[in-house]
């Protein structure tokens, strides 16, 4: 997950590592985007052309967040609730993401199979003759 200071785009060394962590970015990574619309900067021009150019610089990694139910998280979450709203579906769907599509690299060597639980066992029914203390 990753927590974008969206005017950290204004620096042209942070933009330049973003967008080249954008192009590598895997199906396991989102974005959550802090986005105060309150603020007066966040209004103004400077606020659309900070939005502007994290669209330019993020554009996978914005896009992939779009198109889940916690599109929020890349449109600007406005207030610090939202964001504890937020989190907890970020993680999850990245923790499915992962263990759905993240290579295994298993150790060499001889491969053994894993041990299986079983029910308990029995030993046979046997057919014991009849009661000596008991009436048939």
């Amino acid at each position: 997950m990753l927590l974008v200071d969206c005017w950290s785009i204004l620096d042209e060394e942070r933009r330049r590592r973003l967008k080249a962590f954008d192009s590598a970015a895997q199906p396991w990574v989102a974005a959550v985007v802090p986005w105060n619309r309150a603020d007066t900067p966040c209004q103004g021009d400077e606020g659309r052309q900070v939005k502007a150019e994290l669209e330019r610089t993020l554009p996978s990694i914005l896009d992939r967040g779009r198109r889940t139910d916690f599109r929020i998280a890349v449109n600007g979450v406005p207030t610090l609730k939202a964001f504890t709203d937020v989190l907890p579906s970020v993680v999850a769907h990245l923790t499915r993401q992962y263990l759905k599509k993240a290579e295994a690299h298993p150790p060499e060597g001889p491969h053994f199979e894993q041990p299986r639980l079983k029910g308990p066992t029995y030993p046979p029914y046997t057919t014991a003759g009849p009661d000596p203390r008991g009436e048939a």
